[in-house]
């Protein structure tokens, strides 16, 4: 299933990588203000997102005996803004559009999207390191999940209810939760908002 969605959602993907508010994030000019506003457009989402997430999870993870476990973003964002002298809570809030968690294809099309979105950690950490100074101690904790190794246990998961879902149902999902974000990060773009 995973090369199934991975051809699925390579588009939406690319699409994703190139928006606006995430080209800095390789650039060697890259500053903490790019950076602080990747940060609070990621944290706006998934402090929206990961309560019914985490609720949703329980349900499926205790249908399958399996090692995953979903580390929660919000609390990582949290602190590496706050590394960056930014209170999240003092900043305005978009509301992102939530795509449906209540069936075990959606929720796991949408784990594939946040899943997956670790491995760009890989090369961005040590960017930030490079350019900004940042480290998994200060401001990069969000991008340092790919080191807990989710992703494989994830894959796992997903061979778990392999020929027991609706591979649609799945695919459908990954391709909204990459288009609701590409449409959640708009709003953060320099001139749509003056104090991101």
């Amino acid at each position: 299933m995973i090369s199934q969605l991975r051809t699925a959602t390579k588009p939406v993907h690319q699409s994703l990588e190139q928006h606006p508010i995430l080209q800095p994030l390789l650039s060697p000019v890259l500053t903490r203000e790019d950076y602080r506003r990747v940060l609070i457009a990621f944290a706006d989402f998934y402090r929206i997102l990961e309560p019914p997430l985490l609720d949703e999870l329980i349900r499926v993870t205790d249908q399958q005996n399996t090692t995953y476990h979903y580390r929660p973003r919000w609390p990582l964002l949290q602190d590496d803004l706050r590394d960056l002298g930014t209170m999240i809570d003092t900043l305005p809030s978009v509301t992102p559009a939530l795509p449906s968690m209540e069936n075990t294809g959606a929720l796991l099309g949408v784990l594939y999207v946040l899943e997956g979105a670790t491995q760009g950690g890989r090369i961005i950490a040590p960017h930030l390191a490079r350019t900004l100074g940042l480290d998994a101690d200060c401001g990069v904790r969000y991008f340092r999940v790919y080191q807990q190794d989710t992703w494989q246990q994830f894959k796992a998961l997903l061979t778990c209810y392999d020929g027991l879902l609706d591979d649609k149902a799945v695919t459908h999902s990954a391709v909204q939760i990459f288009n609701m974000l590409y449409q959640h990060l708009d709003h953060y773009l320099p001139s749509d908002r003056t104090d991101p």
